[in-house]
This record gives C-alpha cells, sequence and structure tokens, in this order.
C-alpha cells in the first residue's frame, strides 16, 4: 500500500511490488498484470510524480452485506459460534436495527441513530466488533475456569 500528499491532500494505492520475477519468468502464462503492480518504493521515501490525471466521479458506498459476508466476518472477529450465529443475526433484526431485503442487510434509522449516538459519546467500542468479541472470549475463558 502506498500512500501519498499532495498538496495536503492524501491519496493512496494498493498492489503489489514485484522485487523479482522468480517463477514468472518460467511459467510465462501466468503475469502479476493490471493496475496491481507497484513501483517498489522505500517507507518514508519521498519521490515526485511524474503524473497527475483529474477524472470526474464520484464516490459510491459499499454495497449492501449479504448474510454470507456477515457470517464470515462475525467468524474473523470470533462473535458467536456455527450455532449461535444465527441467533445473533436474528436478534438484530427483532429489535429492529436492521432490516433483511432478501440476501442482503440493510441498517433501519433506529440502527444508524444508536451508531452514531455511540460515535458522538466516543463509545465506538459499543459498535464495532470489539466489544462483543472480547465478551465472548471472556465467556469461553469463564467456561474453562481460568
Amino acid at each position: 500500500q502506498v500512500t501519498i500528499d499532495i498538496a495536503g491532500e492524501e491519496f493512496g494505492a494498493r498492489g503489489l511490488m514485484v522485487l523479482e520475477r522468480n517463477y514468472l519468468d518460467i511459467y510465462t502464462f501466468e503475469s502479476w498484470s493490471g493496475n496491481a503492480n507497484l513501483p517498489v518504493f522505500l517507507e518514508g521515501q519521498q519521490f515526485l510524480p511524474t503524473a497527475v490525471t483529474f477524472r470526474e466521479g464520484q464516490t459510491s458506498p459499499p454495497g449492501a452485506l449479504t448474510e454470507p459476508e456477515l457470517l464470515q466476518l462475525m467468524d474473523k472477529n470470533g462473535i458467536g459460534t456455527d450455532a449461535t450465529m444465527a441467533q445473533h443475526i436474528e436478534k438484530q433484526l427483532d429489535r429492529g436495527y436492521a432490516t433483511r431485503d432478501g440476501v442482503t442487510f440493510s441498517p433501519t434509522a433506529l440502527g444508524e441513530s444508536l451508531v452514531t449516538g455511540f460515535a458522538l459519546m466516543e463509545m465506538d467500542n459499543m459498535w464495532r466488533p470489539d466489544l462483543r468479541r472480547v465478551m465472548e472470549h471472556s465467556m469461553v475463558q469463564v467456561s474453562r475456569g481460568l
């Protein structure tokens, strides 16, 4: 990942820095191409861009979260078990924090208000997965007698 500052504006790019081609020289049918290739940079290195291109456009929000994506995020963050994840999701839906639109989820006004309220009170840990992860880990420790 490369982050640059131009006139106080921060820009970034993610990609691959190929230091040595190695097997790519032998397996010519494979390639690392597209916009994934970045020049090799060292951390803290300063450079002058050779070109700056302005494109008109606008950002767009990420797509709605699907149930498989939500389950994957829950698993990654240690929230619930295979047996309880569906219950956690249903509880959020029952409480009116989100709605299920077919296979995707959308936050309700109540859900967004809770997140905004916690953020305004500088209580981000109340809506981020960290709190639930710590609680789940603590419960496992208690169940093991630790």
